[in-house]
Order: C-alpha cells, then sequence, then structure tokens
C-alpha cells in the first residue's frame, strides 16, 4: 500500500523532469545552430571588410577604412563620376556624339571582349575598381590628347564600358553586404527570441522544480513515518510474542500442578 502511494507520488516528478529536459534540451540545440550561423558569417563579413581594408590602404585611400561599406561605396563612386564627367574635356563630348557607333561596335566586338575580360571578371570587384582607378590616376589629363577617329573613339568607348561594369560590380558588392548585414540582424533577432522564450518559460521550469522538491521531501516524509511505523509494529510484536510464551509456560506449569492435585486425591 505504501509503495504504491509513493510511485503515485513519483510518477508526476518523473514526468515533470523529462519534460523539462527536453525543452532544455531543444533550447540549446537552437542556440547552438544560431551560435554556429552568426560565428560563419561573422567571419565571412570580418574577411571581406579585411580585404577591403587592405585594398584601400595599398591605394593611399587610408583615411576611408573607418567608413562603413555604404559610405566607401559612395566615395568611389564621387570619384568615378568625378573622373568621368568633365564638362571641359573634349573626349568626353565626343563619346556622348558616337554613342550610336558605340553600341554597334560593342555588339561586333562582344565575343573579344569576353576574353579579354575573363580575367577581369574573376577578380573581385572592389580590386577591379582600384586597378581602373590606379590606371585613370597614371594617365595624362583627357585634354591633353588629340582624338583620332578610331583608335581614340574606341579606347574612349571601351574605358566607358568597363565603368559601367564596374559599376555593376560595386553595387552586386554593395547588395551582398547589406544582404549580410540584414542576415546578421536576422539571426541576432532569432538568438534574441529564443533567449526571450526561455526567459519566458523559465519561471514554470523554476516552479516545476520546486514542485518536484516539495513532493520529494513529502516523500522522503512518507518514508520515514514508514520506517517508524514499522519499526512500532515490530516492537509491538516482539512484546506480544513474549507475553504469548509466558502465558503458554504459565498454562503448562498450572496444567502440570493440577495433575499433581488429581493424582492426589485419587490416592
Amino acid at each position: 500500500m505504501e509503495q504504491r502511494v509513493a510511485q503515485r507520488f513519483l510518477e508526476p516528478i518523473r514526468r515533470v523532469s523529462e519534460q523539462r529536459e527536453s525543452l532544455a534540451r531543444q533550447y540549446e540545440q537552437e542556440n547552438e545552430v544560431l551560435r554556429d550561423q552568426l560565428q560563419r558569417i561573422t567571419q565571412q563579413q570580418d574577411a571581406q571588410m579585411n580585404e577591403v581594408a587592405e585594398m584601400l590602404y595599398q591605394e593611399g585611400l587610408a583615411e576611408v577604412i573607418p567608413c562603413s561599406p555604404s559610405e566607401q561605396v559612395a566615395y568611389l563612386l564621387v570619384e568615378r563620376a568625378s573622373l568621368l564627367e568633365r564638362p571641359d574635356d573634349p573626349q568626353v563630348n565626343n563619346v556622348k556624339a558616337y554613342n550610336t557607333l558605340a553600341s554597334q561596335q560593342e555588339t561586333q566586338s562582344q565575343p573579344k571582349n569576353m576574353d579579354q575580360g575573363a580575367p577581369l571578371h574573376s577578380q573581385s570587384p572592389w580590386k577591379r575598381l582600384f586597378g581602373h582607378r590606379k590606371a585613370a590616376q597614371s594617365r595624362h589629363p583627357f585634354t591633353s590628347v588629340e582624338l583620332k577617329p578610331g583608335s581614340e573613339l574606341g579606347s574612349a568607348l571601351s574605358v566607358e564600358r568597363e565603368w559601367a561594369r564596374l559599376e555593376r560590380d560595386l553595387e552586386e558588392a554593395s547588395r551582398r553586404l547589406a544582404m549580410a548585414h540584414k542576415e546578421i540582424r536576422h539571426l541576432t533577432d532569432e538568438l534574441e527570441s529564443a533567449r526571450m522564450t526561455q526567459s519566458a518559460y523559465e519561471p514554470e521550469l523554476q516552479g516545476a522544480q520546486q514542485e518536484v522538491e516539495l513532493l520529494r521531501h513529502e516523500v522522503e516524509k512518507l518514508k520515514k513515518c514508514d520506517v517508524v511505523e514499522l519499526r512500532k509494529a515490530k516492537e509491538l510484536n516482539d512484546r506480544l510474542n513474549q507475553e504469548i510464551r509466558a502465558l503458554r509456560t504459565r498454562v503448562r506449569t498450572m496444567d502440570a500442578e493440577r495433575k499433581a492435585l488429581i493424582e492426589m486425591v485419587i490416592y
């Protein structure tokens, strides 16, 4: 009977303990996955930022390194615009005048340009940008060059195409950096949400733990009470056995005396 009562008390304790351990393992696994994803994205972003910082330093743009990626891109785009948009540059006016011819030449020379541009596209967009910037700074001003109908126009159109391609690459790099920042914020929010959920369940877990401790104390108390009752019952049983043995001895003595008296009366 006492064993069934103890089992009835211990059953809810086991259920609550199993639920608590299962919930804790689930939260721990989710937190581990989120931490791994956040660490991987952070390492990728740090590698990209270190690469950009190294190229900025090599190109003499150390003052731009502390800026954010969007500010760095904006700075380089402004510098690109300052190199291309020169109102006094006759070569720029000549390029604008021959836009139709440029599109025809680009269509005809597309396979050749693709073969020549493959190594360029295999590089990082930041490296291509700094390469064009360095090449542009090493040239003489456009105003000092006398235009020729064939070679100078083709060179100007090639530069314009490279700048357009570079702008697309910069926009792509900017978009990827923004996506990385967004993913980091998303993972951080998920991690914070998991922490808040765990904090929300913490009072219930503590209440369950307190209930488990209370039930354990009750079981211990019942066990102690059972031990005391069993000891008392054993002592009572021993005492009764002693009294029974004493009574049996007395009965045997009285029976022997009775038999002796009967024999004396007869004889």
